[in-house]
């Protein structure tokens, strides 16, 4: 399973356990990446991958940074219990 698949399956699983703007904030995000890659594997996830990431945020789509967001993307690369 590749991290984009998982973040969808959570979203799915927390829909009705988060408030209503923390779920839609979440979705944007998860599209967000999602037009940056459409399949994102763990192993690739990387320092350098995010900080690519925060570049295409910052000047393809001229979003101030996602640091909130990115950060829980780095916390998957850095917990190995994300990969269950």
């Amino acid at each position: 399973m590749d991290f984009i698949t998982f973040w969808e399956t959570e979203m799915q699983r927390q829909k009705e356990l988060l408030k209503p703007g923390t779920y839609r904030q979440q979705v944007t995000m998860l599209n967000k990446l999602k037009a940056y890659r459409k399949t994102w594997y763990f192993y690739e996830i990387t320092e350098d991958a995010l900080q690519d990431l925060t570049g295409y945020f910052k000047n393809k789509l001229k979003n101030k940074e996602q640091k909130s967001q990115i950060k829980l993307i780095f916390i998957c690369y850095e917990t190995p219990l994300c990969f269950y």
